[in-house]
């Protein structure tokens, strides 16, 4: 028969076994925690260091976008990714940790924003503004849309969507602008447009910006608009500060 003390030496031996057990899941929940937490932070940093070393080889700036600070935060992450993969209970109570985090989300933050405003001052030099009434004017002299206006509006679309996005989460922005930009120049170069008087484009160019002002509508211009028959595409609207 059992005795109340076999029964009882059972029942601690069990309760150690649970007390184990739960000790090693909580332990195991821990460092997945932890590991999480540090892909997550080498994953976000080295995304945002890859598209500020994109930006620089590109030419998209010319100032550095990578500070000492943030090298140093990419050091730190690494190890601390590298040491999650090789000893990953090394981690779970690194004393610099916290500290590292801080460093890390920081540094992201920082490399996002001077590449978000990189991006925009590169687009603001760079993207040219849909010249829709050159494109008009080719057509007509075509006698319709043509596979070459089709292709300049179709590269126009993309760069405005380019401009438009966040690229700094997005691989291959950098090179998507490039090309997209390299493709429109050669593109916009083979019209001829010779025949286009300099005080027309100017016009034209100024239309597809923000509207040209009225002392640009010269008789030349108006003349010679009427003659390709693109004077009723043009309208006089009051201006912001009238």
């Amino acid at each position: 028969m059992t005795s109340l003390v076999d029964v009882a030496t059972a029942v601690i031996k069990q309760s150690d076994a649970l007390r184990q057990l739960n000790s090693e899941k909580h332990l195991r929940d821990r460092v997945l925690e932890v590991s999480s937490t540090i892909a997550t932070l080498a994953t976000e940093l080295a995304s945002a260091a890859s598209f500020a070393e994109q930006c620089a080889e590109g030419g998209i700036t010319e100032r550095p976008l990578v500070s000492p600070t943030a090298k140093t935060a990419v050091h730190q992450v690494e190890a601390l990714a590298a040491a999650a993969v090789t000893d990953p209970l090394s981690v779970i109570g690194h004393h610099d940790l916290p500290t590292i985090r801080a460093d890390a989300t920081r540094a992201t933050n920082e490399l996002r924003a001077g590449g978000r405003e990189a991006w925009r001052e590169y687009c603001d030099r760079h993207v040219p503004v849909p010249q829709t009434g050159l494109i008009e004017l080719v057509e007509r002299r075509a006698g319709g849309p043509t596979a070459s206006t089709e292709q300049l509006k179709h590269l126009d679309a993309n760069l405005a969507v380019l401009r438009a996005m966040d690229p700094t989460d997005r691989p291959g922005s950098v090179s998507a602008l490039l090309k997209t930009l390299k493709e429109r120049g050669e593109l916009w170069a083979s019209f001829d447009l010779d025949h286009v008087p300099p005080a027309v484009r100017d016009f034209l160019d100024l239309c597809a910006a923000d509207g040209a002002p009225l002392s640009q509508l010269s008789s030349e211009v108006t003349h010679w608009l009427d003659e390709e028959g693109l004077l009723d595409r043009y309208v006089v609207v009051p201006g912001d500060d009238a």
